[in-house]
């Protein structure tokens, strides 16, 4: 953790908001590890004498979320993944572990989603012969900025950061502070890795549990600006107008509360900021409750199920539900985004986007 990102974007207690105790600018507390500017391991403090909450940073994640020790516990597997094995000490491991082991699915996730951020960048004595791959978040990225035009100086919060590339091509796009948040660690730990270290070693799922090994020369570009927290995306932890532009690549339908995600990406944007979200609506009850989908369901009414006409009604004050403070500027209604899962499967959504502005 960057400790001017912290002057920067000023995190609130979680749970101070979330008890109506009010916003409560988290403080830097001890720090345990440190290298160079990056705090590896330490400490954020809530300065309220009823609170007192401590928030962890590990491996240069601070972790803000309002049940600390529910996510510590979900995640302490993750939390402890040792990083420093040979690939192949993880084969065998992975062959050890079988498939759908919670190793074989980290390995899995990371494999696609760092070939979809860098596979620019990406080197191999690979096995068959080495073939380009692109990123195609770079691609989503660029179409998102072409759309929304110009937007104004200031820090910027991509939302789902996931492994983070988005942010890097953020913050050389614009110069600004970029914070990339998600609450995956696997993933936040490599991108936070990258900011660390000048190579990172990567294993890209071959077949099954057959992985080869690559590795990615870490973006040097305006890395300066950019880090990696563990935050909610539906309960952002940042007050009202901290961010120039939000962007929101393709997390609105693997939240829990897609509508709590639209209020909160909204809320934190200052006068005349910009969200850019994007969505393939790959709706399933493992991630939202079928209740709290935008569409996908309730075909027989005048809606049709339609995904793209409800959100598109919630951004322009037709419903009930709709979100204040911003109107609809721009949209694309299918924009390509990829996911290779191994070396013959890839999966290829057409994701909706859209360009909000803060009143």
């Amino acid at each position: 953790m960057r400790k001017g990102h912290l002057d920067i974007f000023k995190p609130v207690c979680p749970l101070c908001r979330q008890s109506q105790r009010g916003d409560r600018v988290l403080a830097l507390g001890p720090v345990c590890k440190q290298e160079g500017e990056q705090i590896v391991e330490g400490f954020l403090l809530c300065p309220d004498a009823s609170c007192k909450t401590e928030y962890p940073i590990v491996d240069g994640i601070p972790i803000i979320v309002s049940n600390v020790a529910q996510f510590v516990t979900d995640n302490i597997q993750r939390i402890n993944s040792r990083a420093d094995l040979s690939p192949t000490m993880e084969s065998l491991l992975g062959d050890s572990c079988g498939g759908g082991s919670v190793y074989d699915q980290d390995r899995q996730h990371l494999s696609a989603y760092v070939q979809a951020h860098y596979g620019h960048l990406l080197t191999v004595d690979e096995h068959p012969p080495k073939t380009e791959i692109r990123s195609s978040a770079l691609e989503l990225l660029d179409a998102g900025l072409r759309c929304a035009g110009q937007v104004k100086p200031g820090p910027v919060i991509d939302v789902g950061a996931s492994v983070g590339m988005t942010c890097f091509g953020l913050a050389k796009r614009y110069g600004q502070p970029v914070l990339g948040v998600d609450l995956n660690i696997s993933m936040l730990r490599f991108a936070s890795a990258l900011l660390r270290n000048e190579r990172m070693q990567f294993c890209r799922r071959r077949l099954g549990t057959v992985y080869d090994a690559m590795s990615i020369q870490a973006p040097s570009d305006a890395d300066a600006l950019v880090d990696f927290w563990a935050c909610d995306a539906i309960a952002l932890p940042f007050a009202q107008d901290t961010a120039a532009l939000v962007t929101s690549f393709n997390i609105l339908d693997c939240v829990a509360s897609p509508l709590d995600h639209l209020r909160t990406i909204c809320g934190i944007l200052s006068q005349g900021g910009k969200v850019i979200l994007t969505t393939p609506y790959d709706w399933a009850p493992t991630a939202t409750p079928p209740a709290a989908w935008i569409g996908g369901h309730s075909q027989r009414n005048e809606k049709e199920g339609s995904s793209e006409l409800i959100l598109r009604q919630l951004l322009t004050g037709q419903l009930p539900q709709s979100i204040p403070g911003v109107k609809l500027v721009s949209e694309l209604p299918e924009v390509p985004w990829r996911l290779q899962l191994h070396q013959r499967s890839e999966i290829e959504y057409q994701v909706h986007l859209v360009v909000l502005e803060a009143d």
